[in-house]
């Protein structure tokens, strides 16, 4: 029977699968280390990935999407786990909406699967989005991930379900894809939001546990 589980900021680490129930993603056998995207040109992206394996051998399917719900396949690589130890790259020449989203499906042997966080590719012009944090149920710290269509300011604060602002940052940010390390390791137990506001004063916003 096929198996799928989702990791990543969209979901929690803990759901029903498949009538089982997965507490534990981590110990999954693929480690996705990385997985970024760069714009190429106009009409093109470049994204790149490395997921050491513990299995004889894993698959990756790399999906795109426009509305970030309905994925389409559009290229796939089977390696062996040797070949799992070095990086993977991919040329998506067929960029034609101002946001295109991508994602990546690991999948092992036994056709068990998880799904990457999701990064979208903003056209210049185009606005910003909160990708991911990873991981979404932090214990000290985690990295944030967020794109920009636009070299702008971004402000951003983190607040408890209460709207008690925790801490307050800003990045000053060129058009591209961006991460950086978010220290939560003073941070109580509980659920927190980020909330990022650009120069157009757009808000978006991302929700995640603090362990």
């Amino acid at each position: 029977m096929k198996k799928l589980l989702l990791l990543g900021i969209i979901v929690a680490l803990s759901f029903a699968v498949n009538a089982q129930v997965v507490t534990d993603p981590v110990t999954f056998p693929i480690s996705l280390r990385y997985f970024n995207a760069e714009k190429q040109s106009a009409n093109s992206t470049v994204l790149r990935w490395l997921a050491p394996c513990q299995t004889t051998e894993a698959r990756f399917d790399v999906e795109s999407s426009t509305d970030s719900r309905n994925f389409t396949t559009i290229y796939s690589v089977t390696a062996d786990q040797e070949r799992c130890f070095q990086p993977f790259q991919f040329t998506d020449s067929r960029l034609v909406n101002s946001k295109t989203f991508y994602r990546i499906k690991l999948i092992t042997p036994a056709n068990v699967s998880v799904y990457s966080y999701i990064i979208p590719v903003i056209t210049k012009g185009a606005g910003f989005e909160l990708n991911s944090l990873w991981p979404s149920q932090v214990n000290s710290s985690a990295i944030l991930n967020f794109s920009s269509g636009n070299d702008e300011r971004v402000d951003f604060a983190i607040t408890d379900l209460n709207g008690r602002v925790i801490q307050m940052f800003t990045q000053q940010t060129k058009a591209g894809n961006h991460q950086f390390s978010l220290d939560c390791s003073n941070y109580r137990g509980g659920y927190y939001i980020i909330k990022a506001v650009n120069s157009k004063k757009e808000i978006r916003t991302l929700r995640f546990q603090k362990l």
